[in-house]
């Protein structure tokens, strides 16, 4: 009698370790709040988002000319060509990818110095038709011109979506 009761906990007991570990796999996998958490982002973590001030600059993604901007409404990312930080007074070549939702049209950007005053675009927005940089959204080219050193916020609008790209101009 003891070993039939025995076999039914175990069988029990085994029935139970599958449910949960059904459970524990299907949460992993399903569309649901849990497989979001562990899910990868598309969106590398690339340490605190930059400020106002630069307090911090903008964060470096997988090399340190390519830079995560703050945004609302989706996501910004610049790839500084001529070097990072930049140089006040020589045109560097920006490429940018810009995301957000339903966003259409052309972006705006605007430089903003150290003490408030524009800085200027050289050229662009330029839409580039393809390319081989694995970020996410429509990619522009832009000159961008830093007139002097200092704490620079590279804004970009287009649509609802606004970035901020906090750069330390050396």
């Amino acid at each position: 009698m003891a070993k039939v009761g025995l076999g039914r906990c175990a069988k029990r007991c085994a029935a139970v370790a599958i449910a949960l570990t059904l459970t524990s796999l299907s949460a992993c996998t399903s569309n649901g709040a849990e497989a979001t958490r562990v899910s990868p982002s598309p969106t590398p973590r690339v340490g605190p988002l930059g400020a106002p001030g630069c307090s911090p600059v903008s964060p470096s993604g997988d090399f340190s000319a390519e830079v995560y901007g703050t945004a609302v409404n989706g996501t910004v990312w610049a790839w500084f060509m001529a070097g990072y930080p930049p140089a006040p007074g020589i045109e560097d070549k920006t490429v940018w990818r810009v995301d957000s939702p339903g966003a259409v049209g052309s972006p705006v950007f605007v430089l903003i110095g150290p003490a408030g005053e524009p800085g200027r675009l050289s050229w662009g927005p330029d839409e580039h038709s393809g390319s081989s940089w694995d970020r996410p959204g429509r990619e522009f080219g832009t000159g961008l011109v830093f007139t002097t050193s200092g704490c620079w916020d590279a804004r970009v609008t287009l649509g609802k979506l606004t970035g901020d790209v906090y750069v330390e101009v050396a």
